[in-house]
């Protein structure tokens, strides 16, 4: 639930295994988030060191606050993926990404 997006690369591997941790053997799981769209996302303000990259979003009170906002390649979301997965199945939308992993090892 676009959750992806906002966590670390580096941190991705350690998030990943807990996540897949709690669940069941052969549960199946459904991962959605964003692309990156030019002219429809918020732009990239800046990309740190281990590839990161961050939005700047404007908030209600007229303050602003940078965002931490990866947008992975399908061939990214596979690797991370197909470890915890009997069957894996991502669609590339516009907008957004969406895997399904079925028959999920933890």
């Amino acid at each position: 639930l676009f959750w992806w997006s906002h966590v670390a690369r580096e941190g991705l591997a350690s998030f990943l295994n807990g996540y897949f941790a709690c669940l069941r053997p052969g549960a199946t799981v459904v991962i959605i988030d964003n692309n990156y769209v030019p002219g429809s996302s918020t732009r990239i303000s800046r990309t740190d060191a281990q590839g990161n990259t961050y939005q700047t979003r404007s908030l209600r009170d007229g303050t602003s606050a940078e965002v931490l906002k990866n947008f992975p390649t399908g061939k990214e979301i596979e690797g991370w993926l197909k470890p915890f997965a009997a069957t894996l199945d991502i669609k590339q939308f516009t907008h957004y990404w969406c895997a399904v992993l079925t028959g999920s090892r933890s």
